[in-house]
């Protein structure tokens, strides 16, 4: 797998830092977060599965640019992740979540059927693989920290701290749904 600069899939294996253990292949998509999100909304829809399809995306690397994440939950969506360069986007749900561009943006999109395909005749790219998925299991469970232990000051610090570039991408009105906290709120926290 490459992508229009001839770069392998597998990086810069190095940079992870991992340990590499012979667990079988899992899918990088986790619905814990889209579960956690859709709590407290009536289930309308009916679960069609964590993989769809071979040929729909797995994952998309964001070489530039910045994009934002919605889950459906109920009748209204919630934003549940920011995404900036260099970061591997995974839609944490394959049907009921969506993406957003916030400015303009540079990707190369992995399917389902590359990704397995890559990590069959490459094995050495299972450290890639593994180094994606650890870093998008970690974003999660900041998220899910964030969402169930966290006062709406203290998440407002966190994501100033983390992802400043938000508050000035991306509207008060998603900033709040990330935040769970209503617009007015969150112009009080911001002051």
């Amino acid at each position: 797998m490459r992508n229009r600069c001839g770069k392998f899939l597998y990086l810069s294996v190095l940079s992870f830092n991992l340990v590499i253990t012979s667990n079988p292949i899992k899918a990088m998509r986790n619905l814990t977060l889209y579960h956690a999100m859709t709590a407290t909304a009536p289930h309308v829809y009916e679960d069609l599965g964590n993989s769809p399809y071979p040929d729909s995306t797995s994952c998309i690397f964001l070489e530039k640019g910045h994009m934002i994440e919605y889950v459906q939950a109920g009748a209204r969506k919630v934003v549940s992740l920011f995404f900036g360069p260099e970061e591997y986007v995974i839609p944490c749900h394959p049907f009921y979540s969506s993406l957003k561009r916030l400015d303009p943006v540079t990707t190369v999109t992995f399917t389902h059927r590359n990704i397995f395909r890559t990590l069959r005749q490459h094995p050495e790219s299972s450290a890639q693989y593994q180094g994606v998925r650890l870093q998008y299991e970690e974003k999660v469970s900041d998220r899910l920290r964030m969402q169930h232990t966290m006062t709406p000051r203290e998440r407002y610090d966190h994501l100033l701290e983390k992802q400043p570039w938000v508050f000035s991408l991306v509207s008060r009105y998603d900033i709040a749904s990330y935040l769970d906290v209503t617009v007015e709120e969150l112009r009080e926290l911001a002051r």
